[in-house]
């Protein structure tokens, strides 16, 4: 924990800690050192820091720290009412508990699994890698306090995907990992498998219709379905790598532990590995789904054209999977669903086109042996957009027509459209929503995962090799491998790297995602305020007033001195970049034009897009939106009477101190008037235990944008 993150809950988490539940106001704390934050509240998000020892009861110490704002604010709602304080602070010593229950279990799950990887790595006895992981395991264990929630999360997925289920952890480590998923659930979006549009629908006379449909998402957040398909490898076991993003490590990650022991024990029953277009049937534990079917698809040279052999295989695996969900219960609602993801495609090289062929083909043979099958709904499950793209086309058009009628009745339905996409359900989504019905003011907080969602994605290597075909003989593949790229062969091949990149960028296409977004926050008036530590521009260019906005990392709109020469050293980048597009080679995109290259009029020097990527960063140009954002804090923040919610959408890890961590620290210093809603997807978007416990604070695992659309889009 950070020293300026320490929390009020603090004090009685200490007592807690001596006395259990048995927490008054004349529990004593003695000796206690504790890290005493001192800032200007609006102006300083670099505190400086004072260690004073807390000695006394309960009451004394919290008259002793009423001097400390940055404490205070949050402990007292009337410091003229005693018992309204008593009662607040008896409400923090309450969600102490439980947050110290919380934290206290993760931290034990994870001293047991490094403990076991440090005893694994003693018994390695005179090999130096072995002794190496041995002192890094003790390096991390020894860090642990000082981690924030999504590493400790992070690091419980890997040290779980490496673990052999042979020794079986121990029940009570297994009950605490179990809480912690299910306490990531409840954060996660879900989709409603039975509300998702159906392409094909089969009618037969005297059974039960059969929906086939095309969902494009994470197989592991679809609930209200009877199984999902796991692309496993032979050994059943899931994968141990965790690097690796195939859909084995995914279902496994989500599921818990229980998972790979229901494996080991169902494969050592069989004696045998699974073979090609095998399948086996699980539970599914912490997953929302009812079942998971694991089968094996053939495993190609890359490149290779599959074999008849290997078609066969493949088309199997798909029989296999449907033959094994025939005889599992329904849902609730009378529906046995199945979510079929792509087999062979990853790792084990199968061409996709291909495979999505096999996978069509094979489902309609199978529904053409089973007039009678029990299955309702079959859902063709998608991750990629070219896979998607893939599916469509074929669905569009099944390659054997005749097999799909039978004796059948086909209807075809166009795909959902984005006014009726498939329900979804999270816990903390309605909490947030709440918040936000609730709220006198808003401060939308937004990073790079917001322009991704809108398909800006800086980690996209094809959204690179579409639009950037000529750099990618210099090694770049994302557009995020150009930050800190500094083998430029000439200043032309530069300028037209960044004048094809902001030339994308002004092109780049109205987002309903924003325009819902803008439209919410214009009800707010003055009271709402964007910082965003995106440099695209794409606030102002889908309608958001730039006195609304705040940039601290820079802004594509300006070129600037790369020696910062001078604060004047700046100029408009628009027209510049107009200027010099018909001067770009179609091919290699370089600048043909030497006299195009952007410099400094001051000096003849260098220049750059205004960004924050070095110690050069010149800040006049964005003087006036950093006056704006501690403008609003003054004036509408800090105001008590005014409840304010952040809503922070795609922040990650990557420059925390530049949005992430001061919107904690306001939630923090805000007297229970400010609150934090923090969107993005994976384990990055926790929100910090305590604030969580004190009700300040929730996180929505989710697409950004489908989180904005289901939490706005009727209150915009």
């Amino acid at each position: 924990m950070r020293f300026h993150q320490i929390q009020p809950f603090i004090i009685a988490s200490l007592a807690a800690s001596a006395y259990g539940s048995a927490i008054t106001d004349r529990s004593p704390i003695e000796g206690y050192e504790l890290v005493i934050p001192e800032w200007e509240f609006l102006d300083d998000i670099s505190p400086r820091a004072e260690k004073v020892v807390l000695n006394g009861t309960v009451q004394e110490v919290l008259a002793d720290l009423r001097s400390y704002k940055s404490l205070t604010a949050i402990w007292w709602c009337n410091d003229d009412d005693k018992p309204k304080t008593m009662r607040t602070f008896d409400g923090i010593a309450q969600g102490a508990e439980k947050v110290l229950e919380s934290m206290d279990s993760l931290q034990q799950i994870l001293v047991h699994l490094l403990d076991e990887g440090d005893s694994g790595a003693d018994s390695d006895h005179g090999d130096c890698d072995h002794g190496h992981h041995h002192h890094h395991l003790r390096h991390i264990k020894d860090q642990l306090d000082d981690l924030e929630p999504p590493t400790h999360l992070q690091l419980l997925h890997q040290l779980l995907c490496v673990r052999t289920p042979d020794p079986p952890l121990p029940d009570d480590i297994l009950v605490g990992i179990d809480s912690v998923l299910q306490q990531q659930a409840s954060h996660r979006v879900l989709t409603l498998a039975g509300s998702i549009h159906p392409t094909i629908t089969l009618k037969r006379a005297n059974h039960k219709s059969v929906r086939v449909a095309l969902w494009q998402g994470d197989i592991t957040t679809l609930t209200g379905i009877t199984a999902i398909t796991n692309a496993a490898n032979s050994q059943g076991l899931g994968c141990f790598q965790p690097p690796h993003r195939c859909i084995d490590n995914v279902i496994h990650s989500a599921a818990g532990p229980r998972l790979r022991d229901e494996c080991y024990r169902v494969m050592n029953q069989r004696g045998r590995e699974l073979g090609p277009g095998e399948a086996i049937v699980t539970d599914a534990y912490c997953l929302p789904a009812n079942h998971v079917v694991h089968t094996v698809g053939p495993q190609l040279q890359r490149g290779s054209k599959p074999t008849t052999n290997e078609t066969l295989h493949l088309a199997q695996c798909y029989r296999s999977v449907l033959d094994a969900v025939e005889p599992l219960p329904a849902t609730p609602d009378g529906r046995k669903i199945v979510a079929l993801c792509g087999i062979s495609t990853g790792l084990f090289a199968y061409p996709a086109r291909d495979a999505a062929a096999v996978a069509v083909s094979a489902v309609a043979d199978w529904l053409e042996h089973h007039e009678d099958t029990s299955i309702t709904d079959i859902i063709f499950n998608t991750f990629t957009d070219a896979d998607h793209a893939v599916y469509q086309e074929i669905l569009a058009s099944p390659p054997h027509i005749s097999t799909w009628v039978g004796r059948a009745t086909p209807t075809f339905t166009p795909p959902a459209s984005a006014n009726h996409p498939p329900l979804i359900q999270c816990d903390s989504l309605d909490r947030a929503r709440q918040w936000l019905d609730a709220a006198d003011a808003v401060i939308v907080s937004a990073g790079a995962g917001l322009s991704a969602s809108d398909g800006l994605d800086y980690t996209s290597s094809a959204l690179f090799a579409k639009n950037f075909p000529g750099f990618l003989k210099y090694g770049l593949r994302t557009l995020y491998s150009v930050f800190g790229f500094n083998s430029w062969p000439t200043e032309q091949v530069r300028w037209g790297y960044y004048f094809t990149h902001l030339a994308m960028v002004k092109s780049w296409p109205e987002s309903r995602m924003y325009r819902t977004l803008i439209s919410w926050l214009e009800k707010f008036g003055e009271n709402a305020h964007v910082r965003t530590s995106n440099a695209d521009g794409l606030f102002v260019s889908n309608g958001l007033s730039p006195e609304r906005l705040s940039t601290p990392q820079g802004s594509y709109s300006v070129f600037q001195c790369l020696g910062n020469c001078r604060p004047e050293a700046t100029m408009p980048s628009a027209p510049l970049v107009a200027d010099a597009q018909a001067f770009l080679d179609p091919v290699s995109q370089i600048l043909t034009e030497p006299s195009k290259v952007p410099l400094c009029k001051f000096c003849n020097g260098k220049m750059n897009i205004c960004v924050r990527a070095g110690h050069w960063f010149n800040e006049k140009p964005f003087e006036d939106g950093e006056k704006s954002w501690k403008q609003f804090r003054r004036d509408v923040v800090h105001r008590e009477e005014r409840t304010t919610v952040i809503l922070e959408l795609g922040v990650g890890m990557s420059t925390p101190g530049v949005l992430r961590w001061p919107n904690e620290d306001l939630v923090m210093r805000g007297g229970g008037k400010v609150k934090l809603v923090r969107v993005g997807k994976g384990p990055e978007t926790a929100v910090p235990w305590d604030l969580e416990a004190d009700g300040l604070a929730t996180s929505i695992d989710g697409e950004i944008s489908a989180v904005v659309s289901e939490l706005l889009a009727t209150r915009a």
